[in-house]
């Protein structure tokens, strides 16, 4: 027979009879760094402790990044734009980077802000940034829709006046 004692924070939160592969604490625990350990005691009182290990608490999203480029119904005449967004901030353990969401699927993890996109087909396409924090939680942007047209359009054939054509008014019409 041998008990367990939980120690979180240098405190007993929890003595159990047996330690399975899963346990969970009851006890809240505020933002930050935290210690626990384990302490093992026999029916002959002996006992022995783990090592300590420390974990770290965060539950605060970070903000939602600032979408600057392309802007919302913004004509482009590239396939591949560059997207761009301000920074977005955490105050729990701090952004690790952001996931490029482009027309739905996820096309890219930057820690910058701005990414590159592959080629994109003529037409609208959607766009989004998710703030990522060391702790894995999660924010995502707003979406903005951007048109990438990149299709010249067509030449105007010149009738008159033609090409170093003298004309005898201040009001020519241009065909």
């Amino acid at each position: 027979f041998t008990n367990y004692q939980v120690y979180v924070d240098g405190a007993v939160v929890s003595t159990k009879t047996a330690i399975g592969t899963t346990n969970h604490l009851s006890v809240a625990l505020g933002q930050g760094v935290h210690t626990w350990r384990i302490k093992s005691i026999d029916k002959s009182g002996n006992t022995n402790t783990s090592i300590q290990w420390t974990f770290t608490v965060d539950t605060i999203i970070p903000t939602a990044a600032n979408l600057l480029s392309p802007a919302a119904g913004a004509y482009i005449a590239t396939a591949t734009p560059n997207l761009v967004w301000n920074a977005a901030s955490d105050a729990g353990t701090g952004l690790t980077n952001y996931r490029v969401i482009v027309d739905g699927a996820q096309v890219g993890t930057t820690a910058n802000t701005n990414y590159p996109t592959a080629a994109l087909g003529e037409g609208s396409h959607s766009w989004q940034i998710v703030s990522v924090d060391r702790a894995g939680n999660t924010n995502v942007s707003t979406s903005l829709t951007f048109v990438v047209d990149t299709i010249q359009p067509t030449v105007v054939s010149l009738i008159t006046p033609v090409n170093g054509a003298l004309v005898q008014t201040t009001t020519p019409t241009l065909t």
